[in-house]
């Protein structure tokens, strides 16, 4: 649950990776097959993030769909203690471009 997430990343003082997909977007597949199982960026990620994935169509998924305005699959998100989001980027993207967008939503943690 989100809820549990966010207590997590209080606790560790650490913002929130929600990744919001769907069995079948091809493009999430994609990402969880080769991003996310990169060994820096998983390092980095799990060094910095709670990271949490989520199902738009099972369990609470719906639910966050609508609570963040979800229209693209995948949605990366990038949420405060509190799941206020500090960065939201729509659509698959690759190491580079994703360790980019993680080190904004870092900095915006910060501010």
């Amino acid at each position: 649950m989100l809820s549990d997430v966010l207590e997590t990343a209080k606790l560790q003082n650490k913002p929130v990776f929600l990744d919001l997909n769907a069995k079948w977007c091809t493009a999430c597949k994609l990402m969880q097959r080769d991003v996310y199982n990169n060994d820096e960026t998983a390092s980095f990620f799990n060094s910095n993030f709670v990271n949490y994935m989520v199902d738009v169509e099972s369990g609470e998924g719906p639910d966050l769909k609508l609570i963040y305005d979800i229209n693209i699959l995948p949605t990366l998100l990038w949420l405060d203690s509190k799941g206020r989001v500090l960065l939201k980027k729509e659509g698959a993207c690759y190491n580079s471009e994703l360790m980019k967008q993680a080190q904004n939503a870092l900095k915006n943690a910060i501010k």
